[in-house]
C-alpha cells in the first residue's frame, strides 16, 4: 500500500473486518507501517461522525474512494454481523453508497442489480451478486447449497438428486 500510496494511485482505503480484535490489529498495524495515512476506526464508536468528516474531507466528485466488488459485500456483511443492522437498514445503507458520487463502485450497475435481487428476496447480498455476475457472463444456471440463494433468478439448488 505504500508503494500504490507513494505514487499517487491511491489516496484513500477503506478496510473492514467483522472482529473488533482485528480491527484492533490492523490499526494498530496501518499506523506503524503508514504514519501518514488518517486511520478512523469505525467499531470505537457506531455514531462517530469522524468518518463521515473523513469520508467528506477526502472523498469527492472529482477524487472518489474507489469500492471494489468485494469490499461492497464484506460492508453488507459488516453492517448485519458487528452493527445488528436489519435486511431494511442494510439496504438503505447500500442504496446511500451508490448513490454517492464520492465513490467509484466497481461494476456500478452489477452493484445495483444485485441490490435490487438482495431487497427483494432472503438471500444474502454476495449470493445475490454471484448470481448476477454469472448471468451477465453468460451462465443458464448457478448451482449452490444455500435454499435462499436458491431462490434467486438463475440459481437452482444443489442436491444428492442433483450431483
Amino acid at each position: 500500500m505504500e508503494v500504490l500510496q507513494r505514487h499517487g494511485w491511491i489516496k484513500n482505503i477503506l478496510f473492514l473486518a467483522d472482529r473488533r480484535e482485528l480491527v484492533k490489529q490492523a490499526k494498530k498495524n496501518f499506523a506503524a507501517l503508514l504514519p501518514n495515512l488518517s486511520i478512523c476506526n469505525l467499531l470505537d464508536s457506531k455514531d462517530d461522525p469522524t468518518a463521515r468528516e473523513l469520508i467528506e474531507e477526502n472523498c469527492s466528485f472529482t477524487d472518489p474512494a474507489f469500492l471494489s466488488l468485494i469490499v461492497l459485500c464484506e460492508t453488507v456483511w459488516v453492517l448485519g454481523r458487528a452493527y445488528g443492522y436489519s435486511r431494511e437498514l442494510i439496504h438503505m445503507a447500500m442504496r446511500q453508497i451508490l448513490l454517492t458520487d464520492c465513490f467509484e463502485v466497481e461494476d456500478h450497475a452489477l452493484a445495483w442489480e444485485a441490490l435490487h435481487s438482495y431487497q427483494s428476496g432472503k438471500a444474502d447480498y454476495a449470493d445475490c451478486l454471484i448470481a448476477c455476475l454469472n448471468r451477465n457472463h453468460g451462465c443458464s444456471v448457478t448451482f449452490t447449497f444455500d435454499k435462499a440463494a436458491a431462490r434467486l433468478r438463475g440459481v437452482s439448488l444443489l442436491t444428492k438428486n442433483k450431483l
